[in-house]
């Protein structure tokens, strides 16, 4: 079962004191053999696709594309978009999302515009065509960027748009100063310089759009005809009338015949109002394109009608035309790039080399491991198969699950596991999807548990309580503790006496002997607070760890008492802790906030961070299980970072490999990948509706369409 504590802290405050910079000498000698003996692999293996947030081509050389991803990475290819491979990037604290990247002053020179999570602005350059980048030190430190455009004047000027107005540098970046904020709302969405006028510049916000005639000097509202509160996504120009502007908003998508003086509607067609992205041909100068979150729409008389493309039920984050080659590139939330050769009446994805997913939940049963994949809040991805070869199968799950927040596989011959959301508990047998409480009696889903022993007892812990099944989640009953108000969190086995469960609720710790016919209150020197998640130690089962927010408790008594178990070195915003079962003392947890893993040998007295990882953010972990054929058996540590895919580490023993043998990782084509970063790759990809395929071994899931159909009304 898996034992891992999950929380994020709400406060965000720095933890780092002097202790943490000193740590002690014999501990690091210490972790550095423990890391030899585990050996630690410094291989990142991602899920082919990404959300991709920005697209880029260039034409030096021809078919040169850069892409950014909402997981802080950048990558470039140069080839169409054929292969990809991995841009160096700065090291920094992780929670940059790559919201647009444009061509610089000169050849090969480009600029990224950075929006982090905590609500600053950064700009990378590549000096190098976006082979490598550095960060540039802004004066003073800008706001979340949101746009970039530069401005052909006696003295170029970059543009920043950001969430506090407009600014301006013309220094190539390192100098700013804020040019304009609009009236009707601060933040810029979207610039747009004219191609054919470069002292004509379009400003898109939150609310409504401006132009400048005079090189960004000063602008004036152009917003006639259009609704007034009208977020505007982005502008397009026409390619034989620059006077004809397009603009896409969160309700249609608008044309102005005269520099955006007047807006007039253009909607005929579209059955999704929000459009991040309008586009037009270079091929065709009467074809549009426009980029919705249910898909691709095309307009072949200059946006006046609209039509659905050949990709629908796909979130289209952005899109972007090649000038020369006419092609057209679609980015998508969660699954990477497609491209059309024929004006965007075929397409095609180009993911190999692409490794952006996010492994927010794993959990190892047996020889098999289970991995969601998330993209976007609504939607997820299942990945499961042998410790070995982990991303073997593939489920996808649309957006009408909502976000996954636990899966349990279940013990049948045939692979079936439930899944837990935000909307209700899923049931998947052989890719076939139904719903398990088609009443909603359960709600909202935090976790699925297992009975060890007996694999038919299952547990759901939800926003309404807490739920019963004795025949492997066909019925649910709620055995909630009295007075237990009205949310539950987690729930855990005892591992010397399964019918014995401790629950997390949100005024504390909950006990049954007699798997939650009767309950006991076992929170005491608790605080009367929200319990996260629970954890046991499996070396001393007594032993027992509960998060509140006020951080980590520990009961040595089996919950009979609780002490505070204040570790100054170890970073407050967690999402898990983890017993090592190989060694006693040992544990592992990650620092959300600013990446890294970090590692106690001594029961949590001292935690050292592990230097290799610092550059990654870890959502989840767990350990899988141990070989007989190893002669020194070791669990291996399955990690799943932010943006960077599944991390393995440990040895692993099968009839094709050696004992001990380091397994470095695998793609969706179940090749291993031995290589770095830079030049990993991965085969396959994403299909219109597909799940992708092992493309070696033929297997192939049903379409999204029958996974939709099976879903039971309501």
């Amino acid at each position: 079962m898996k034992q891992v504590l999950k929380t994020i802290p709400p406060t965000l405050c720095f933890l780092f004191s002097l202790c943490c910079l000193l740590l002690n000498y014999q501990n690091r000698c210490e972790c550095t053999s423990l890391e030899q003996d585990r050996s630690w692999d410094k291989t990142m293996y991602g899920l082919s696709g990404g959300d991709i947030k920005t697209i880029c081509p260039f034409q030096d050389p021809p078919g040169s594309l850069l892409v950014g991803t909402k997981e802080g990475k950048i990558f470039f290819s140069d080839n169409a978009g054929e292969q990809w491979q991995a841009a160096q990037l700065p090291l920094l604290p992780p929670g940059n999302v790559i919201e647009i990247i444009i061509p610089g002053f000169k050849k090969g020179e480009f600029f990224a515009g950075i929006r982090h999570e905590e609500g600053y602005g950064l700009i990378f350059r590549s000096e190098d065509a976006g082979r490598t980048w550095i960060v540039i030190e802004t004066k003073p430190a800008l706001p979340p960027i949101r746009a970039l455009a530069l401005v052909s004047t006696a003295t170029p000027l970059l543009l920043a748009g950001t969430t506090t107005g407009l600014w301006a540098s013309s220094d190539q970046g390192q100098n700013w100063q804020q040019s304009f904020v609009p009236a009707s709302s601060p933040s810029v969405a979207s610039l747009l310089v004219d191609p054919i006028e470069p002292q004509r510049v379009y400003l898109g916000t939150w609310r409504r759009a401006f132009r400048s005639d005079d090189g960004a000097k000063t602008f004036q509202p152009i917003w006639s005809g259009m609704v007034e509160d009208s977020h505007v996504f982005s502008f397009a120009s026409s390619p034989n009338k620059n006077q004809t502007v397009y603009a896409s908003t969160c309700g249609w998508v608008y044309r102005s015949n005269h520099y955006g003086e007047a807006w007039s509607i253009r909607k005929a067609g579209l059955s999704d109002r929000r459009i991040h992205a309008v586009a037009t041909s270079s091929l065709d100068p009467k074809t549009l394109f426009a980029a919705t979150p249910s898909g691709l729409f095309v307009s072949a008389d200059e946006g006046n009608t609209w039509k659905k493309g050949s990709i629908m039920g796909m979130v289209i984050n952005t899109l972007s035309v090649d000038p020369i080659s006419g092609a057209v590139y679609l980015g998508l939330e969660g699954q990477g790039l497609m491209k059309s050769a024929d004006n965007g009446l075929n397409f095609h994805p180009i993911n190999q080399g692409l490794f952006s997913n996010s492994v927010q939940n794993i959990i190892a049963q047996g020889p098999t491991v289970f991995s969601v994949v998330s993209y976007g809040d609504n939607a997820g991805r299942i990945y499961y198969g042998p410790e070995h070869d982990p991303l073997q199968h593939f489920v996808a799950l649309h957006n009408g699950f909502g976000k996954i927040t636990s899966v349990q596989p279940l013990h049948q011959t045939e692979p079936a596991f439930l899944i837990g959301t935000y909307k209700g508990l899923f049931h998947v047998k052989n890719a076939v999807v139904t719903q398990r409480d088609p009443e909603h009696i359960i709600g909202p889903v935090r976790r699925i548990a297992i009975h060890p022993r007996q694999p038919e007892l299952l547990f759901s812990t939800t926003g309404k309580g807490l739920f019963f099944s004795d025949d492997q989640g066909e019925t649910w009953l709620e055995r909630s503790p009295e007075q237990y108000h009205g949310e539950c969190f987690d729930l855990i086995f005892d591992l010397l006496q399964p019918d014995t469960v401790y629950l997390a609720s949100l005024i504390g710790v909950f006990k049954s002997d007699d798997l939650g016919l009767h309950w006991q209150y076992a929170s005491f020197q608790l605080p009367k607070m929200k319990i996260s998640v629970l954890i046991q130690d499996p070396h001393q089962p007594s032993t027992l760890l509960a998060m509140t927010p006020k951080g980590l408790y520990r009961s040595q008594d089996a919950a009979q008492t609780w002490e505070s178990y204040i570790c100054y070195d170890l970073p407050e915003h967690l999402s898990f802790v983890i017993y090592d079962p190989d060694r006693a003392g040992v544990l592992y947890a990650n620092d959300l906030k600013n990446g890294g893993l970090y590692q106690t040998t001594n029961s949590g007295r001292t935690w050292t961070n592990l230097p290799a990882y610092k550059k990654l953010r870890f959502l989840d972990a767990c350990f899988g299980s141990t070989t007989s054929a190893n002669p020194q058996p070791v669990h291996p540590l399955f990690l799943g970072t932010f943006g960077s895919g599944l991390l393995r580490v440990g040895h692993y023993s099968n009839t094709s490999s050696s004992d001990n043998e380091l397994f470095s990782g695998y793609n969706p084509a179940g090749q291993v990948v031995e290589e770095s970063i830079p030049s990993l790759s991965t085969s396959g990809g994403f299909t219109p509706f597909l799940s992708p395929f092992i493309a070696d071994r033929g297997e192939e899931f049903p379409e999204l369409s029958t996974l939709q159909q099976n879903v039971a009304p309501g």
